[in-house]
């Protein structure tokens, strides 16, 4: 029926929120079913100063995979950490222009340093596309 979980309460993905702004009054995260389930009062907090020890931390407390949705700021100081390994990359047959990137700086200033994408798989989504692709290695060109 709609609006019915695919997954059982304590399956779900527990809400992890980057930064120190406060949520919303009655914000949704606040809600999510695999908070109760797992005995949690609310989402879980890191700081995002230090993504590296943020992971870790979440690492130690059984969090071993992170599914980001973010904005360019948060994916790209990710993937200048080195800290993303797989993408989901979503295309739409529509062009927006103005001056905000999906991407933001990466540390990539030449062909030297790119980050090569291996596409796993192509799911088409109605008129849209997901991409779903891995970072492969980086490979020093001398």
């Amino acid at each position: 029926a709609a609006g019915e979980l695919l997954v059982p309460d304590d399956a779900q993905p527990i809400p992890v929120i980057l930064g120190h702004r406060p949520t919303p009054v009655g914000a949704r995260v606040d809600a999510h079913p695999a908070l109760a389930a797992r005995g949690l009062e609310a989402p879980i907090r890191i700081s995002g100063e230090h993504l590296a020890a943020d992971l870790a931390s979440l690492a130690e407390r059984g969090i071993r995979s992170v599914f980001v949705e973010g904005g360019p700021t948060v994916v790209s100081a990710l993937l200048a950490a080195g800290l993303v390994d797989e993408l989901l990359v979503y295309v739409a047959p529509a062009l927006l222009g103005g001056p905000r990137h999906a991407i933001a700086d990466i540390g990539v200033s030449n062909m030297t340093g790119i980050l090569r994408l291996a596409t796993v798989e192509r799911i088409p989504l109605g008129p849209d596309l997901l991409i779903r692709a891995i970072i492969e290695p980086r490979t020093e060109v001398l």
